[in-house]
């Protein structure tokens, strides 16, 4: 009889710590996929924030205030990444604007082929951007949706693993 039972312990482990390795191995994946994808986000950006400084500087000509906009510019480039840090999009995204109003007033900008060709990348950056923001933030709710089961929210508890915000797109 005792060595039934031991048997039935000794099965139970092996089955615990398959589940386990399986739960860990599962959120590593999902960890190393949300990394990936706020990578790719991360490089769009930074592509982005080039193509917008190359369309303010195409219309710079064509204003009058290019040490308001350079002094920008500079304030700009000191803010980073790493953190998909918010005032950086804010702000790429209103000197973008202010670029387009400039071009509104001088007509003559819309026919610029550097002024064409700078927007029309940022219209593709844009769509590839939202196709990364929704990768992201899918393999996020993922993420928690996986960790919020049950035996599963006990073991990411003890371990130390916490459900993750989802990234706003502006």
């Amino acid at each position: 009889m005792l060595h039934i039972i031991a048997g039935i312990l000794f099965i139970a482990i092996i089955a615990a710590s398959g589940w386990f390795i399986c739960f860990y191995n599962k959120v590593i994946n999902y960890k190393t996929s949300m990394e990936n994808n706020c990578q790719q986000i991360s490089e769009l950006l930074q592509k982005k924030s080039n193509l917008i400084m190359n369309l303010s500087q195409t219309v710079s000509g064509y204003r009058c205030c290019d040490y308001e906009r350079s002094y920008r510019i500079s304030d700009i480039d000191i803010l980073t990444l790493t953190d998909l840090d918010e005032i950086f999009i804010i702000e790429m995204d209103r000197l973008l604007h202010e670029s387009y109003n400039i071009a509104k007033t001088h007509p003559e900008i819309k026919l610029d082929e550097d002024f064409i060709r700078l927007q029309n990348q940022i219209n593709e950056l844009e769509n590839r951007l939202d196709y990364a923001f929704r990768n992201y933030n899918n393999d996020i709710n993922n993420y928690n949706k996986y960790l919020s089961a049950v035996p599963n929210k006990i073991a990411a508890k003890t371990l130390g693993f916490k459900q993750e915000n989802l990234l706003k797109r502006h």
